[in-house]
């Protein structure tokens, strides 16, 4: 037969052992949540760099982190079975934990978690992809950019040799022969410079870290081009002002020629 003390000491550790059954359920819960709304989270870095550390952050909390808290899940099914063999055992009544902190609440909290876990890791793996092309894409630009660049540089230089002075029809027509083979060459990569301004377009609006330079970078592309189609235009308009003059005078001087001939003749009759 037990004495009153044993009965209070054995009362006061079973009450402890309720006491940290819910401690040890509110921590894990607790951490549970906090994951959960980690996990959930979707303000993803937009650099490649930054995201590749979101996913050892993940791997980290795979390997390193839940592991522990999996075995605390064990433990406390453990601590609680323990509780309701020193109850039985004392024909005492069954311990029921609180609303919201039953092995059951945990199972579902539990739940909660791996499904965070998994819809993370499709989420990470979308956007590492997603940034991955994006940074093929950049790395594209950034080609092609150069390539535009060094055409514009060079075409500027060939144009610019081509406004000289010409000093008759049959050079304003080799220059207008000349000037319309530069005009057909550059005309024939306009698609180039269309899918270069896209590019830009797409790095800008996937919103890529380094947006800002790859969009001032298009846009001096474009400028660039703009003006070399102005000079271009130019360079006709004055081509064909400089031919019409050139035609003017020489018909100017035919009809004077024809002039001074029948000139020529009337004062030979005259005489």
């Amino acid at each position: 037969m037990c004495s009153s003390s044993q009965i209070i000491r054995l009362l006061k550790e079973i009450e402890d052992l309720k006491l940290e059954y819910q401690r040890l359920v509110t921590d894990l819960l607790r951490w549970i949540e906090d994951k959960v709304r980690e996990l959930n989270d979707r303000s993803f870095p937009n650099s490649l760099a930054s995201m590749q550390r979101l996913v050892a952050d993940f791997k980290t909390f795979r390997t390193v982190e839940k592991p522990p808290k999996y075995q605390e899940r064990g433990l406390i099914e453990a601590h609680l079975f323990n509780i309701k063999t020193k109850l039985r055992a004392n024909n005492m009544r069954l311990y029921v934990p609180p609303e919201g902190k039953t092995l059951r609440d945990i199972e579902r909290h539990w739940a909660n978690l791996e499904k965070s876990e998994y819809e993370r890791e499709k989420a990470l793996q979308k956007e590492m992809l997603r940034l991955e092309r994006l940074e093929q894409l950049v790395r594209k630009f950034r080609k092609k950019a150069a390539l535009r660049e060094a055409y514009l540089t060079e075409m500027r230089s060939v144009v610019a040799k081509q406004d000289v002075s010409v000093r008759s029809i049959e050079e304003a027509v080799a220059a207008a022969k000349m000037l319309e083979a530069i005009t057909t060459d550059v005309f024939a990569r306009e698609q180039r410079f269309k899918a270069l301004a896209e590019m830009a377009a797409v790095i800008e609006r996937e919103n890529y870290h380094s947006k800002t330079e790859i969009v001032k970078r298009q846009q001096n592309v474009e400028r660039r081009w703009q003006d070399l189609l102005q000079q271009l235009c130019k360079r006709r308009e004055s081509l064909n002002k400089t031919t019409s003059a050139l035609a003017l005078l020489q018909d100017i001087n035919s009809i004077f020629q024809e002039i001074m001939t029948i000139h020529v003749r009337l004062a030979t009759q005259t005489w």
